[in-house]
Parts: C-alpha cells; structure tokens; sequence
C-alpha cells in the first residue's frame, strides 16, 4: 500500500464508522441492549457490567471480547481508525491548534511524557469503582459513549453529560490527543492487550535522517527516532561492529548507511529487522510512515510486521 492510500484509507474508516456508531447506531459501543440484562459495549464497558452485575452475561461479554481480539490482531487500531471520538479530536486539533498553550508556560508534570501513566491508575480506578457501586460509571462520562449519544438521524440529543465533551475537546490547546495519550482508560486497556499483537510498525531506522519528522507529528508522543536509535546504539552487536571499526560515536549523528563499514551494515540492518515503534503507545496511523522522507524518496523502505512473522513494505 502507497502512504498516500494509508492515509486515504485511514480517512475513510474515520469517516464510516464515525458515520455508522456516531450517527445510525445511536449508542454503538456505549450500551446498546441486547435484552435480557445484556449490552452491546465496549471492551471496558464488558468489565464494568460484569464487575457490576457480577454475572456472566454472554451477550456483553461476546461484543466486549471483540474488540479484544481486534486488538490482539491489529494493534490498537480502534483508537487510530475506529474511535468516533478519536476522529472528532483529529477533525478539530487544526482549529484548536491556534489557540494550543505554549510549552513554556506549561507545568512540567503536565507535558512530562510520564503522564501517559496517568490513564493506568484511572483505568485501575474505574474497574474499582464499577465493583464498588455495582454500576458502570465511567460509561456515564466516557466521552466516546457521549459522542455516540449525542448526535444521530433522528437529531441531536443532548443531555447534562453532554458537558463533558467540549470540556475534554478543550485539553487540545494543551497536547494533541492530550485525552487519548494520558487520560482515556479505553486506551489503556487497549495498551496492554495490543503488547501481545504481532502487528507493528517499524521505520528505516538504519539510514535514519535524523530529521524528527515522525516524532513530531505523532499524536501520541511517540519518540520513534530516539528510541529507535537508542536500542540501535545501545545493542551489543551493533555496538561490538562499531568498536571493531573504529567509529564508536558514529550513530550519534545522523550518517548514510553507504558510509559505514560493512560489518556495521550488517549488525545494524539486522537490529533494524527487530525494531518496532512502542505497540501499547501506537494507534497504528502511520502518520510517522508517512511522513519519513526515506520513506518519501524511496530511499529505503519502511516496514510494517505482520501476524506470523511475515513483513510488508509500505513505499
């Protein structure tokens, strides 16, 4: 697939099921019965009604699981293709853009890239609290159920939960996605189940250009250039090579693959095969793929893992 059919095809997922949960399934992964006492939900709804209910209800279970193995499969697509409000914030960040806070005048704690932690120990709370009140109560807020709600054919709903949506949509003049990256407890279990996928995505981190461009343009705050080169650099192999060679400093500033020595090639090509972005971090856009200027030049292909093993290109 060509980056520009990847983002073509992530705007037209955006856009159906933003259309289909949003708009013609009033509800959609937000509670919709299914008669006798179950839900069509999410999978953190799943755990809340079972918490809360304390029984099996298979109906909910079955929806809940789905999303699981979803997940396991592909990666937490559903927050970068699926989400209708993951898709809301990518529609309004531009706007919102303008009115973003500066860096500098931020608090460090909120900008600290530890705050992605932050959506565990709400996740861990809001399983406590369903087991506690015998109540999904997250769902009662969750802004993905409050999109699906509010607006459909029939016309606009609106409701005191309705609140919270240009309550959250507002945290975008602090961080793009600041909501998905460091609050959404959705996202956090998603984050975990998608450490077991086999679906990754890898850049050409073997003639990096050292230009940043992915990191700057991933929504989740993703280092794929740091963190890429500092397993790079920090391999025994790799590391070994460069010693051997004479040039231990070499991956320390950016450098054409074509100049280092071959036995250096080799060991970094071969780390290269192993590297993957952070799986429980990415939403698998590819926003980082597409915007690689080695990429972009056909200069050396970027990769995405597939199950079993099998690796694709995207040029």
């Amino acid at each position: 697939m060509t980056l520009k059919n990847i983002r073509l095809a992530r705007t037209a997922s955006q856009i159906l099921f933003f259309v289909l949960l949003a708009a013609v399934l009033v509800g959609a992964f937000c509670s919709v019965s299914l008669g006798s006492g179950a839900y069509l939900t999410c999978s953190l709804g799943m755990l809340q009604f079972v918490l809360g209910t304390q029984e099996i209800l298979w109906g909910t279970i079955l929806s809940g699981t789905l999303l699981l193995i979803l997940t396991i499969a592909l990666g937490r697509v559903f927050c970068g293709w699926v989400c209708p409000f993951g898709t809301l914030l990518d529609w309004v960040q531009k706007p919102l853009a303008r009115l973003r806070i500066a860096r500098s005048k931020l608090p460090g704690w909120l900008i600290d890239p530890d705050t992605k932690a932050v959506k565990y120990g709400i996740l861990g709370g809001t399983l406590l609290a369903a087991g506690l009140f015998r109540s999904p109560a997250f769902c009662t807020v969750c802004p993905v159920g409050t999109v699906c709600r509010t607006a459909g054919l029939q016309g606009v709903h609106l409701g005191l939960e309705t609140a919270v949506l240009p309550l959250i949509v507002s945290m975008e003049t602090v961080q793009k996605r600041f909501w998905c990256k460091a609050l959404c407890p959705i996202g956090a279990l998603l984050g975990i189940v998608s450490r077991f996928s086999p679906f990754k995505v890898s850049l050409p981190w073997n003639s990096c250009a050292g230009c940043n461009r992915c990191e700057d343009v991933c929504a989740m705050d993703n280092s794929p250039r740091y963190e890429g080169m500092a397993k790079m650099k920090s391999d025994p192999a790799v590391l070994r090579a460069l010693i051997e060679s004479g040039i231990p400093d070499a991956l320390d500033r950016p450098v054409r693959p074509e100049m280092l020595p071959a036995n250096v090639r080799s060991a970094v090509d071969a780390k290269n095969r192993r590297l993957t972005v952070d799986s429980s971090e990415c939403t698998r856009c590819f926003d980082c793929v597409t915007n690689c200027p080695v990429l972009q030049g056909n200069e050396s292909p970027g990769t995405v893992s597939m199950p079993g093993g099998v690796t694709g290109a995207v040029r």
